[in-house]
């Protein structure tokens, strides 16, 4: 008896242990989006997507105990890069310099907020797993009563999802770093996201409405 409690007991050690490669990738904690009450992270762009998807040394962490194929980071990355240079040194003389400009960072936007998505998707996922886990645990605990029943499978297909998602979401980053260097290369500037500034849009149209009706004084 005492050596199936051990058993047990070792199994959900080593799931903890397997939830906390999940966590470990993470430098904000993954509630801070679930919680309504938390302060707004104030980083965007790259750096946030790169807060939420796991870097390359922590998937391969993930890939191994789950059983997962890694994403190739390097290949994707250059795959990216390459194939977006390619696409911008065919179609720089028909752009010219500021409209190639607008088209590599609409581009460049749409791969990092593909990232950013893909790692508040991988987060969440990750807070749930632990979340189930943990509450089997402490179900574990209690040596007088079983854990409910097909609770462990549960818990066990959501650290799965977590996993999935986790490697998803490298391969997303990896790529956005791609097209954000083929933006670098392209304009020689880093890539920054788009905010519109209709401050003097609106200020000039003021201005002109303005001067309009002084014309009918």
């Amino acid at each position: 008896m005492m050596q199936a409690k051990r058993t047990v007991s070792d199994k959900f050690v080593r799931e903890r242990h397997l939830v906390g490669l999940l966590m470990q990738r993470l430098d904000i904690e993954v509630t801070e989006y679930l919680d309504p009450n938390a302060p707004p992270c104030q980083e965007t762009g790259v750096e946030l997507a790169a807060q939420l998807c796991p870097p390359g040394a922590q998937i391969e962490k993930i890939a191994s105990a789950f059983g997962l194929d890694p994403a190739d980071g390097d290949a994707i990355r250059a795959t990216a890069r390459e194939s977006l240079t390619n696409l911008a040194t065919l179609i720089e003389s028909d752009l010219g310099p500021r409209g190639l400009q607008i088209f590599l960072q609409r581009i460049g936007g749409a791969f990092v907020s593909a990232a950013v998505s893909a790692g508040h998707v991988c987060s969440n996922a990750i807070s749930e797993a632990q979340r189930l886990t943990s509450r089997l645990l402490n179900d574990d605990r209690d040596e007088d009563r079983g854990g409910p029943a097909g609770f462990d499978d549960r818990a066990q297909r959501k650290r799965e999802y977590a996993a999935e998602r986790a490697v998803q979401a490298h391969a997303t980053l990896v790529a956005a770093e791609g097209a954000v260097a083929a933006y670098a290369h392209m304009v020689g500037e880093a890539w920054k996201p788009y905010v519109a500034d209709n401050g003097n849009a609106q200020s000039l149209t003021r201005g002109a409405a303005a001067a309009q009706m002084a014309a009918f004084s």
